[in-house]
C-alpha cells in the first residue's frame, strides 16, 4: 500500500481532532473522511492509540530536529510551547486522552533535548554539577508545561515565566 495513504489517514485524524475529542473519534469516522475502507486503516495501524502514538513520536522528533541555538532559558520555553500553541486543539485533545502517559513521556524527551542543548552550548561538559543544573531546568520546564496544559493553556506561559525570572533576580534563595 502506498505511503501517501498513511499520511492521508493522519491528516484526516488531525482534522477530526480539531472538531471533537479523541474519545469521540472512531475508525469509521476516519475511513469515511478519507474515503477508504477499514482494511486500509488496519493495514497501517493496529488501532487508534497506535495512530496517536505515531503522531506524538513524529511531533516530538520534528521539534527535536528543529534545533536552534538558544540565548536563554526563556527562549527554550518559547520554543517548546510554540508548537503546542499553534496546534492547541490537537495537543489538548491528545493530552486529555488515554494517551497522556505517552504524551508526557515524549514531552519529557523534548524538554530534555532542548534544555540539554542550551546548557551544553553555554558551558563546558566538564562544568561541575552541569547535570544537576540541566535536570533542574528540565523538570521546571516540564512541570510548567504540564501545569499549563492542565489549565487548558489558559494563560501566557512565556509571559508568566519572564515575570518569574524577574522576581527570582530580586530575591535570594
Amino acid at each position: 500500500m502506498p505511503n501517501f495513504m498513511k499520511d492521508t489517514i493522519k491528516q484526516s485524524f488531525i482534522k477530526l481532532m480539531n472538531e471533537k475529542p479523541i474519545s469521540k473519534i472512531t475508525v469509521k469516522d476516519i475511513v469515511v473522511d478519507c474515503k477508504i475502507n477499514r482494511n486500509s486503516f488496519y493495514y497501517h495501524y493496529e488501532d487508534l492509540p497506535a495512530l496517536v502514538m505515531e503522531l506524538i513520536i513524529e511531533v516530538s522528533n520534528k521539534i527535536i530536529n528543529m534545533y536552534t541555538v538558544f540565548e536563554s532559558i526563556e527562549e527554550c520555553l518559547k520554543f517548546l510551547t510554540s508548537y503546542l500553541v499553534k496546534n492547541k486543539k490537537q495537543m489538548l485533545n491528545i493530552y486529555n486522552s488515554t494517551n497522556r502517559e505517552v504524551y508526557e513521556k515524549y514531552l519529557w524527551k523534548v524538554c530534555d533535548h532542548v534544555i540539554s542543548s542550551y546548557f551544553k552550548s553555554k558551558y563546558d561538559e566538564n562544568t561541575p554539577d552541569l547535570d544537576i543544573l540541566i535536570h533542574y531546568y528540565k523538570c521546571s520546564c516540564f512541570g510548567l508545561i504540564i501545569d499549563w496544559m492542565n489549565s487548558s493553556m489558559s494563560y501566557d506561559l512565556c509571559d508568566r515565566y519572564s515575570k518569574l525570572i524577574k522576581i527570582k533576580k530580586n530575591i535570594e534563595i
